[in-house]
Parts: C-alpha cells; structure tokens; sequence
C-alpha cells in the first residue's frame, strides 16, 4: 500500500500534487494507493478519478466521516497482506 498525504495550511493541493502521486504509484506499483489531503480541489479529483487512484480529501480530526473511511482503507489493505502472508492474524 501506498499513501502520500498532504497537509496545508495556506495554499491547496493542485494538480502537481496528483501528477505526482501519479508517479510515485508508477515506481512502487503497488496494488492499493492513495492520496490524503486535508483540501481538496476539482482538479485533483478529476486527474485521480480518471487513472483509477484512491482519494480521499478533507481529512481532518473534525470531520470523523473521512477519517473513519481512510482508516478503514488502510486496514483493509493491511487485512488483504496479512491474509496472503500470514493468514492467522487478526486484525
């Protein structure tokens, strides 16, 4: 699994950020991805939505909706290793 998180205060996350979680997928190539941020904008969601990426935005303590979802992906993809390499672990 791969995640490249993004956290700004000031500025918003742009389309140079997503053409390059686009390459960090392309070197790792691994089978789940994706990209966190706490800011979102139109563009990033198009670019990401058009290869197939994982996204999630907005993720901030207060909004438990977003947080609850990216934890979980997280540990679905832990569940999806553990299972095909150690497959008496519970998580």
């Amino acid at each position: 699994m791969a995640v490249n998180c993004k956290y700004y205060s000031a500025s918003r996350v742009g389309i140079g950020h997503a053409r390059n979680f686009e390459g960090l997928h392309s070197d790792l190539r691994t089978a789940r991805n994706l990209f966190v941020s706490n800011t979102g904008a139109s563009s990033v969601v198009k670019y990401l939505s058009a290869r197939k990426r994982g996204y999630e935005r907005e993720v901030v303590p207060a909004n438990v909706n977003t947080v609850g979802y990216t934890r979980g992906q997280i540990r679905e993809a832990f569940k999806i290793y553990l299972g095909k390499n150690a497959p008496s672990t519970v998580i």
